[in-house]
């Protein structure tokens, strides 16, 4: 795949810049443009590279300081499988398993659950709880893993240049029947429509792709995926009181768009739930 070319459907020209985002408000200067026929959008100029994640000691940081947050969030995507698989003993990873609170979550509920995560000090801070995260890329872990009956794609696809491998090595990854859980932020919410410098979802020193609801859909789609659940939900915009009067008033005035969304259904993220379509006859 060609840098100028869309991820989704191969176009390689009209693309429009959605926003420009500055380097005071998110380390590094660059623009979101979309493209004209899918709207799925990339960050130009692009990430670096993963390099961000495996080394990262502010990586570990932002899972531990923000436990509770992202163990209640990892409840709240698991919920999005309530009705469609039993639980109990079957197979799930999380891939970039990050602090390993999905892993954790999904155990409780009666998963045999495990992890792949690239960061090596946040691996063995999950195996020090007990938890079966391995150390390592994940592409090449599902490469030669067993298979899983749920895979979880949690806010991953954006971190990576190219995806589409990912996703297919997850579909040969996965039992007949099997599914992928996607959850994953979305830039045509109300809140990075109308308050772009205010969305912690675009992320430019680390995110490649951005997707609507609709790109996310068609890009399951061309890949052989049907979709079999599909809700909105609301990234963690939590109300303020310390930091600040301008981070104050910046912080609340984004959690105040980010509950009008949730009234309105526009929120900035959506939870998939994908399988692999059929082709026996």
């Amino acid at each position: 795949m060609k840098d100028n070319e869309c991820l989704i459907c191969g176009n390689s020209g009209g693309w429009t810049k959605v926003t420009r985002l500055p380097h005071f408000i998110f380390g590094k200067q660059a623009d979101i443009v979309k493209c004209d026929r899918c709207g799925c959008a990339k960050t130009v100029p692009k990430p670096d590279s993963l390099e961000f994640y495996e080394d990262n000691n502010r990586y570990v940081e932002l899972f531990t300081e923000k436990s509770k947050v992202y163990a209640k969030y990892s409840n709240h995507i698991l919920s999005g499988l309530d009705g469609l698989i039993v639980a109990e003993g079957s197979r799930l990873l999380d891939v970039a398993s990050g602090g390993g609170f999905l892993v954790e979550a999904a155990k409780t509920r009666g998963y045999a659950a495990e992890g792949v995560e690239l960061n090596k000090e946040m691996a063995m801070w999950c195996q020090g709880r007990g938890l079966d995260v391995h150390h390592g890329d994940a592409l090449d872990f599902l490469e030669s893993c067993k298979p899983y009956d749920v895979i979880v794609l949690s806010s991953i696809i954006e971190h990576m240049d190219n995806p589409l491998k990912l996703i297919e090595i997850c579909r040969k990854a996965l039992n007949p029947g099997g599914m992928i859980l996607v959850s994953q932020a979305i830039y045509s919410g109300l809140l990075p429509t109308i308050f772009p410098w205010g969305w912690y979802g675009w992320q430019p020193k680390e995110h490649y792709w951005h997707f609507t609801d609709i790109s996310l859909n068609r890009l399951f789609g061309n890949l052989g995926f049907e979709i079999i659940k599909a809700q909105k939900l609301s990234l963690h915009h939590p109300w303020f009181i310390k930091g600040g009067v301008k981070n104050i008033f910046g912080r609340n005035l984004v959690a105040l768009i980010a509950r009008i969304a949730n009234l309105v259904g526009q929120e900035d993220g959506c939870l998939l739930v994908i399988k692999p379509v059929c082709t026996c006859d």
